[in-house]
């Protein structure tokens, strides 16, 4: 696990970007990285800013590259009133409190604005798998407690080879 955050968002606050929570997410060899994100109100309309996420952006294909810039092609012409119109039903609703979202970080993703009178709460972990670490990326967590990664087989490794150790030094 290398978040475990929650995050507020009050009456008023503006929509993010579309993006992604891993950064280089070119490489072969990256390590996954999931969010999951527990929800701790009710989000029952688009004026309470849910998450909305962009379909097909994290699977590795040449579709990929075409949704992405797509997106970031729509999100240019927001001015013109298009972006409503293209990804409203790109919208997880209705939402409620104790619901849940899992997502693979390479997803293209992003809180709408909150225009409603209530505050939007959510609590959030991030686990990353093996593989090399994304280019740009921050966690919660210091990074210290990354590196060197330590798995639980090691642990469990490391445990028995001194548990033998001390049976010998004892003969």
């Amino acid at each position: 696990m290398v978040e475990f955050a929650a995050f507020i968002t009050n009456p008023g606050a503006e929509g993010q970007h579309f993006h992604m929570d891993s950064g280089n997410s070119f490489s072969k060899h990256q390590a996954p990285l999931y969010s999951l994100f527990l929800f701790l109100t009710d989000l029952e309309n688009e004026d309470q800013g849910p998450l909305q996420i962009a379909p097909c952006t994290h699977a590795l294909s040449t579709f990929r590259e075409a949704m992405r810039k797509t997106v970031k092609k729509t999100m240019r012409m927001r001015d013109v009133g298009i972006e409503k119109h293209c990804f409203n039903h790109w919208k997880l609703l209705p939402v409620r409190a104790g619901d849940a979202a899992l997502y693979d970080a390479t997803l293209l993703h992003r809180g709408t604005a909150n225009n409603s009178t209530r505050t939007r709460v959510v609590v959030y972990l991030s686990v990353l798998g093996v593989g090399e670490l994304a280019f740009g990326q921050t966690y919660a967590i210091d990074e210290k407690l990354l590196s060197p990664p330590l798995r639980f087989r090691t642990l469990v490794n490391a445990s028995i080879s001194q548990s033998s150790l001390s049976k010998e030094l004892e003969l």
